[in-house]
């Protein structure tokens, strides 16, 4: 079975980018704890890393689904569930100096 058979490729591209996202997000929450002096764009990187990691998510299940990996899809939702302690998820737009809840 080809890796993209019943996937669009584009929902695999969707994740390497959200998974990008979040790695620069935490480089700049790593930056800001450390203080290396490099900063990143992100008023609430908090906020932008969870949303990223949502998206992330998502994408993942989307994908699990298409594979019929449904016992994983299924321990990645309670998983997440545990992870996010059964809080909403925060509404953040991607623009900078940009977030509300």
């Amino acid at each position: 079975m080809s890796i993209t058979n019943g996937i669009s490729p584009l929902a695999l591209d969707a994740l390497e980018v959200e998974l990008k996202k979040a790695r620069e997000v935490m480089s700049q929450i790593e930056s800001e704890i450390f203080g290396n002096g490099s900063f990143g764009s992100y008023d609430d990187p908090g906020s932008a890393l969870e949303y990223f990691l949502t998206k992330s998510f998502r994408v993942m299940l989307v994908c699990l689904e298409s594979f019929g990996m449904n016992e994983t899809r299924e321990l990645l939702i309670d998983n997440w569930q545990k992870l996010s302690g059964g809080q909403g998820i925060r509404h953040y737009t991607p623009e900078p100096m940009f977030c509300d809840s």
